[in-house]
């Protein structure tokens, strides 16, 4: 866990009190507090404490006792950054002496002035990263002989009030670190004694950073040929007289990954000269930003094949030439002064591995012709493979009338009207299409709709508003107890529904009145159509009487489809399902699947005492209410 606790007055006790509630606690963060003294064993009660933040305290650390990190067995980061520190606590340092586990030190912004004796580093000698960057250091002695497992070394600001002995008593072999940072030197004579030393004595050297330091020659690190990435931001380099002519003639690093440039106020020519494809060939990463390059050369990527990642942001491009872009993933062209983007070098986008590009602050002119902007626009809004900044950032300079507009909201007409025309007609065809298949796929709701504008037009009225006056005709006036559906061009189905079925229904105790249809009620020369749909909106239910044969019938199948609908549109569930006889399941079909599963169905049955059941339920379904507050999605 972690717990921070800012601006807090942390002293002994209340340390002790929050370890009676997690005395696990392998994160403590007590910066920017109100604490001015470390005593004895403060952190005892911690004993899974990984990484300690003392750093930043509001009032200056005056005192650390020698048993302060007493306890401290599994430390690994130690932080004791901006605390006004003059002296190390060395005597503190020595709860570390048996553990070996402490890793990171950081004692930047402090007062230290680098007058450390051999041995004050001894406790902490497992040490990978040690920052003393921002004190006032000027003696670089033998204290560092014992970090023989330092990687990571970070110092600047050196400063040459006093005499700084490096040349002379910097005997340290520094053959195990790998990484170091200089930035602001006040005295660059300083700082090239420096690098001479560590050309001698880091040559294992990985990661080497001037960050904002002002350089007079590479010549000083030529021999670091194990760097793997160079920071030279901010140095001035194009400034420094034959720089350049040194890089490309006598530096070469043929293990170098990440090369940073940027704020040198480089040009196009500066670039060209560096010849990066000889000095620099396994380069990964480069980082151009913040200079004055007005364009590259064709050539200057063109050998560089591991090539990933590449700066150029706030520059002075005019223009994108045909860029070898080979294995580049990310590509930074931002707040250059590009107006256009070429048609081949969309294509080249298109053909590329590129992941991520930035070209937004540009100056873009939007218009149709050879600098015309619509390819880029068509492929920033068809690329979804490439990850851009927000269409926002890219916006119209030129001409007046879109000035400040994002380039994704114009519409400009740069096609001949060839293609509009093929485009309509491939619109009209499509829409024409689909009103086909919808229509197909729709028919019987259409028929419906159709039968029911007939009938309004003919005054008939729901049943629901019917006023009493017996002269006027009504679509829903009951003529029929149940409307039975069935195949009746199967002799069997319509033989039960004939015999069976009418005899019991009709003829019994109780007699019901039936809609036979074709068999026996529909009147010769009226159009089927119609005649189906009125006796199924005269009839209070609809029996529908399931079989192999029923499935295959279209006629059912329309006679199924209007009484669903008097669910949809009247609220009206007439609908009684009759499973007369099993039917496979390579002829079930999706709507009679989900009726049999949400409505429920009676089966035939052929026991004679069964059958009396089955009329017997049946007889109650058709005296069941039709109106329903629900509907079937079905």
């Amino acid at each position: 866990m972690w717990l921070d606790t800012p601006n807090l007055e942390v002293n002994s006790t209340t340390l002790q009190d929050y370890a009676k509630w997690n005395g696990t606690l392998r994160h403590l963060d007590l910066s920017l507090s109100v604490l001015n003294t470390i005593g004895d064993k403060a952190f005892a009660w911690f004993p899974e404490l990984r990484i300690l933040h003392l750093s930043g305290f509001i009032l200056p650390l005056t005192h650390i006792s020698n048993q302060a990190f007493y306890g401290l067995h599994k430390l690994e980061e130690l932080y004791l950054a901006r605390d006004y520190l003059n002296a190390l606590p060395v005597g503190a340092f020595h709860a570390f002496a048996n553990t070996g586990t402490l890793q990171v030190l950081d004692l930047s912004y402090n007062c230290l002035n680098g007058a450390f004796n051999p041995d004050d580093f001894s406790s902490v000698a497992s040490l990978k990263v040690l920052d003393v960057s921002h004190n006032p250091m000027y003696i670089l002695q033998d204290w560092m002989n014992v970090l023989t497992n330092l990687t990571d070394f970070r110092i600047d600001s050196i400063t040459s009030e006093n005499d700084l002995l490096v040349a002379d008593q910097w005997t340290t072999p520094l053959h195990f670190l790998s990484s170091i940072k200089f930035r602001n030197p006040n005295n660059k004579n300083i700082l090239s004694i420096a690098l001479f030393e560590l050309s001698k004595r880091a040559q294992n050297l990985r990661k080497l950073n001037f960050d904002g330091t002002e350089i007079f020659t590479l010549l000083t690190i030529k021999n670091l040929t194990k760097l793997e990435e160079l920071t030279v931001s901010g140095s001035f380099i194009a400034t420094k007289r034959d720089t350049i002519d040194q890089w490309s003639s006598q530096v070469k690093f043929p293990l170098l990954n990440v090369l940073k440039m940027s704020s040198n106020e480089l040009t196009a020519n500066h670039v060209s000269q560096l010849k990066l494809n000889k000095t620099v060939p396994m380069i990964s990463s480069l980082d151009f930003s913040n200079n004055s390059i007005e364009y590259i050369e064709t050539r200057v990527f063109a050998s560089l094949k591991y090539l990933q990642h590449l700066d150029l942001e706030n520059n002075r491009l005019l223009g994108i030439d045909e860029w070898h872009l080979l294995s580049i993933t990310y590509l930074d062209l931002s707040h250059n002064s590009i107006s256009y983007v070429s048609m081949n070098f969309v294509k080249l986008l298109k053909s590329s591995v590129l992941a991520n590009l930035d070209l937004s602050g540009n100056p873009f002119t939007c218009t149709c012709g050879p600098s015309s902007i619509e390819p880029f626009r068509e492929w920033i809004l068809s690329d979804f493979e490439v990850y851009l900044r927000p269409n926002l950032m890219y916006k119209c300079n030129e001409p007046k009338e879109f000035s400040g507009w994002s380039i994704t909201q114009i519409n400009l007409d740069c096609a001949s009207h060839f293609y509009m025309y093929l485009a309509i007609g491939l619109s009209c065809s499509s829409v024409m299409f689909l009103s086909v298949i919808l229509s197909i796929r729709y028919r019987w709701h259409i028929r419906y709709r159709l039968f029911l504008m007939c009938h309004r037009r003919r005054k008939y009225q729901p049943l629901e508003n019917h006023d009493n006056n017996e002269n006027e005709p009504m679509i829903n006036e009951v003529r029929y107890d149940a409307f039975v559906s069935y195949a009746h061009e199967n002799e069997h189905d319509l033989e039960w529904v004939l015999n069976d079925l009418r005899e019991n229904l009709e003829e019994g105790q109780e007699p019901f009145r039936l809609c036979i249809g074709h068999a026996r009620d529909f009147i010769p020369g009226t159009p089927l159509l119609e005649a189906i749909t009125e006796s199924i909106h005269r009839s209070r239910k609809t029996i529908l009487v399931l079989s192999p044969s029923y499935l295959e019938s279209e006629w059912c199948y329309f006679e199924t489809q209007h009484a669903w609908l008097r669910l949809l549109n009247e609220g009206q569930d007439v609908l009684i399902l009759i499973l007369l006889e099993p039917i496979p399941d390579d002829k079930m079909t999706m709507w009679l699947r989900q009726f049999l599963c949400k409505k429920g169905y009676l089966t035939w049955p052929r026991d004679q005492g069964a059958q009396n059941l089955f009329f017997q339920c049946l007889r109650e379904l058709i005296k069941t209410p039709t109106a329903v507050d629900r509907r079937y999605d079905v």
